[in-house]
């Protein structure tokens, strides 16, 4: 099922959209719910739905992506984990 979401996906623009707004989130840490509950947020879900991304594939991306700053960051730890 990902794999079809995204067959037709720029995956290069897809990679520098993750980069800003990950860019985005660190900062602005001290105010994470105006960005999450920003027009920009609220379009991108809007987007993801009409794309029939569903919570379990959002829940499966956040595992993903921890697991990636996890293996690839020397300053993850149980305190970043547990955030």
């Amino acid at each position: 099922k990902i794999a079809a979401l995204f067959a037709s996906v720029d995956l290069a623009r897809q990679q520098k959209m993750i980069l800003q707004s990950v860019s985005l989130i660190i900062e602005n840490l001290d105010q994470l719910d105006s960005v999450f509950n920003g027009e920009s947020a609220n379009r991108i879900i809007s987007l993801h739905k009409l794309m029939g991304i569903d919570d379990k594939l959002v829940t499966l991306w956040q595992d993903s992506f921890i697991e990636t700053v996890a293996e690839f960051d020397n300053a993850f730890d149980s305190l970043t984990a547990n955030a």
